[in-house]
C-alpha cells in the first residue's frame, strides 16, 4: 500500500522508494530506507504536508510525494 493511505497513528515498514534518484537521496539523508518504520504522526489542516516519525525523528513530507512511497502494515 501507498503511504499516503496511511491514518494518523498508524505505522507501516517501508519496503519500496519508486522516484528519481534526488528524491531518494533525500530521503535517505532524513533516514526514510527500505526496513525502517514510519509513522503517520499528523495531517497539516490547510496544507498538504505530512508529519512522520522515522528513528524518533520527526519528519514532514508532502502528500504527493507519499504515493512513492510503499508500506506494509503489520495486523
Amino acid at each position: 500500500m501507498k503511504l499516503s493511505k496511511l491514518n494518523v497513528g498508524e505505522s507501516a515498514k517501508i519496503v519500496k522508494i519508486c522516484s528519481d534518484r534526488d528524491f531518494k537521496a533525500m530521503l535517505m539523508n532524513m533516514g526514510v530506507t527500505t526496513g525502517e518504520y514510519i509513522k503517520l504522526e499528523r495531517k497539516a489542516p490547510f496544507s498538504n504536508l505530512r508529519q512522520y516519525t522515522v528513528r524518533n525523528i520527526g519528519i514532514a513530507i508532502r502528500e504527493d510525494k507519499t504515493d512513492q512511497i510503499e508500506v506494509i502494515t503489520e495486523e
